[in-house]
């Protein structure tokens, strides 16, 4: 599982480096194809492999970021989304489904000297968020358990038992 995934057009992979060196060196779990994929993988698998075990979607917007279909794609799917706008303003740069949040500003002119504590802290909350929202969907499973579930799985457990040759019960 990874804290977050990052979105980005390939002529903007000067600028996600520095995202991805940030936000490692915070101490996230960052998936970044340019670290992960290696010659022979299923790019197209491995990174909506990655799309769904990533916490949060980091899209690098950009009008490089507009104009790739495949970015677009990653993201869109996403239902936890921290848009990055680093050049231009969210309506021309954005797309309509990300136009709903608010987006981070990186001054991509000074990405190397940029205070990256308020997005960790905002990843950090986020993290926390979705793992109580998947605990307690965990626990509320738990309790919706059909009647009668653990009578049926006992009864299985007997009927195995029995089954079995003499020389397995000794």
């Amino acid at each position: 599982m990874y804290d977050a995934f990052i979105s980005y057009a390939s002529g903007d992979f000067a600028l996600a480096e520095k995202v991805f060196e940030g936000l490692t060196r915070a101490g996230f779990r960052v998936w970044f194809d340019r670290a992960r994929l290696r010659p022979g993988f299923d790019w197209h698998s491995e990174i909506e492999t990655a799309c769904e075990a990533s916490l949060v979607m980091l899209p690098l917007l950009t009008p490089r970021w507009r104009a790739s279909p495949w970015a677009c794609y990653e993201t869109h799917a996403h239902e936890s989304i921290i848009p990055l706008l680093l050049e231009g303003d969210i309506e021309t740069v954005g797309t309509p489904p990300l136009r709903r949040f608010h987006a981070y500003r990186v001054d991509a002119a000074r990405i190397l000297d940029h205070d990256w504590s308020p997005l960790v802290e905002e990843l950090r909350a986020k993290s926390e968020q979705l793992e109580m929202e998947a605990s307690r969907r965990v626990t509320k499973l738990a309790a919706e358990r059909p009647p009668g579930l653990e009578e049926q799985r006992e009864r299985r457990t007997r009927t195995r038992r029995r089954s079995r040759p003499r020389s397995c019960r000794d």
